[in-house]
């Protein structure tokens, strides 16, 4: 998964780092220039109610 790279393209020497799309491809996350892409997330399934909830109540 692609994701942005921060630092400024003319200094960045990282071998991850793609300067066409000035993404980051595989690169470690605790990198400090390192930015997640945020995806749209998938909605949540509506949790059920555990048989022993009722009496909880």
């Amino acid at each position: 998964m692609a994701n942005i790279c921060t630092l400024e393209p003319d200094i960045n020497q990282c071998p991850y780092y793609s300067r066409g799309t000035q993404t980051c491809n595989g690169g470690p996350e605790v990198c400090g220039f390192y930015k997640k892409i945020e995806s749209e997330k998938q909605p949540e399934a509506p949790k059920r109610q555990k048989w022993f909830e009722q009496y909880i109540k």
